[in-house]
C-alpha cells in the first residue's frame, strides 16, 4: 500500500506494512515523481493482505497527517512504528541516534559517529543516512558536514531541501 498527497511544499508519500512505516517521500514537484519514489524496491510483505492491509492503511493515513502538520508547523511528534526491514544493524543504530537530535538543531557526521561509539566513521554514518527510507521520521536532514556545511541529502530537492527543513524547524518548530 502507499499514499501520495499534495501539500504546500509539494507531493509527499508514505508506504507502510502491517509492522510500520517503511518509506517516506519528501516533497516532489510532480505527483508522478512522488509515486515513482514511493514504489517498493521489492515486493510487499506477504502479510499485506486481510487485517494487515487495514493496519498499513491506518498507519499511512496517520503518517500523512503527521507529515502534513510538520510541513505546516515545523513540529513533529513521530509516534508511529517504523518497518526498517532490510537495514543493517549499523544503519539502525545511526538512525536511532539521529532521532535524538532536537528539531532545528544540527550535528556533524563526525559528532554522530562519536555519539554511536564509532569515532572516525563519519563517512559510514553519511552512507547510512543516505539509505534512510523514512526521512523526517528519522531526521537525517539534521546532520551536516564539518564546520556546519550542508552536504549529502539524497531526498528530492537535495541540499536545498535540507536547508529549508532546518530553517523551517528553527523558525516554526520550536515550542
Amino acid at each position: 500500500m502507499s499514499i501520495v498527497v499534495k501539500t504546500d511544499w509539494g507531493w509527499i508519500g508514505v508506504r507502510a506494512t502491517d509492522r510500520g512505516i517503511a518509506r517516506v517521500v519528501l516533497p516532489c514537484r510532480r505527483r508522478a515523481d512522488a509515486l515513482s519514489e514511493i514504489a517498493p524496491a521489492r515486493s510487499p510483505s506477504p502479510s499485506g493482505r486481510g487485517e494487515g492491509e487495514g493496519v498499513a492503511v491506518r498507519l499511512e493515513k496517520r503518517a500523512i497527517s503527521l507529515l502534513a502538520d510538520y510541513f505546516r508547523t515545523g513540529r513533529m511528534d513521530w509516534n508511529l512504528p517504523l518497518d526498517l526491514g532490510g537495514a543493517t544493524d549499523f544503519e539502525k543504530v545511526v538512525w536511532q541516534a539521529a532521532r535524538g537530535i532536537p528539531p532545528g538543531s544540527v550535528v556533524t557526521y563526525g559528532e554522530m559517529a562519536r555519539r554511536i561509539g564509532k569515532p572516525g566513521a563519519a563517512r559510514a554514518v553519511g552512507r547510512a543516512l543516505g539509505r534512510n527510507p523514512v526521512p523526517v521520521a528519522v531526521p537525517c536532514h539534521r546532520i551536516v558536514g564539518a564546520n556546519g556545511r550542508l552536504t549529502g541529502f539524497s531526498a528530492p530537492g537535495g541540499v536545498e531541501l535540507k536547508a529549508r527543513l532546518i530553517f523551517h524547524e528553527r523558525a516554526y518548530g520550536r515550542e
